[in-house]
């Protein structure tokens, strides 16, 4: 990879369970050099921009980046796994999603919901398509899911690129750590990551 520096970059692929009724994978780095490269490649693509953008925005004090990677997909039945990525970090924790490969032609990507759910039955459920320069910004308790698609018949897939980041505080830093979907950083390193604070 050009920002390797010559060195094998080393990345894993998970399938998430039953539960996502689709062919969704995670790419993820698997390693600390990778890590760093991935690091590197959006230091480049102007990351510092965004990541103070948002500090501004929801007045924090140091952002650190916990995980990067990619999620691709083919196809997702209509029953998307609604899920949160982060709940009770005091507003402090964020995924955001940025559209990396779209198929043309093909409708939303992502069903939103608010905090009612899933008491609601479902009833405020919303759809996101993403715009190709845009990216999406989730933080607490924002419920979002896989949007029902099926590109098979096309050979197309829809990918993103995915960027957890928080503003860590004494309070935050375990359940920030904790985080089960990455290889690396290992969940509970916690001092790892609060020597990551920006």
């Amino acid at each position: 990879a050009v920002h390797s520096g010559a060195h094998p970059l080393k990345w894993y692929i998970q399938r998430p369970g039953t539960h996502y009724a689709s062919d969704l994978h995670w790419f993820g780095c698997a390693d600390e050099r990778t890590h760093e490269s991935f690091l590197r490649a959006l230091a480049e693509a102007g990351i510092d921009l965004l990541l103070d953008a948002v500090a501004e925005e929801y007045w924090l004090d140091g952002l650190a980046i916990q995980g990067v990677g990619f999620l691709a997909a083919t196809h997702a039945d209509e029953d998307g796994f609604i899920h949160w990525d982060w709940s009770k970090t005091g507003g402090r924790a964020f995924n955001i999603l940025i559209p990396l490969e779209q198929v043309p032609g093909s409708g939303p990507e992502l069903y939103i919901a608010d905090h009612t759910f899933p008491s609601d039955n479902g009833d405020n459920i919303g759809e996101i398509k993403f715009h190709p320069n845009f990216g999406l910004l989730l933080g607490d308790d924002s419920n979002h899911g896989t949007h029902q698609c099926d590109h098979r018949p096309s050979g197309k897939i829809r990918a993103s690129v995915t960027i957890y980041f928080a503003d860590l505080t004494r309070n935050n830093l375990d359940l920030v750590a904790a985080d089960p979907t990455a290889i690396f950083p290992l969940p509970h390193s916690v001092q790892w990551l609060w020597t990551q604070r920006g």
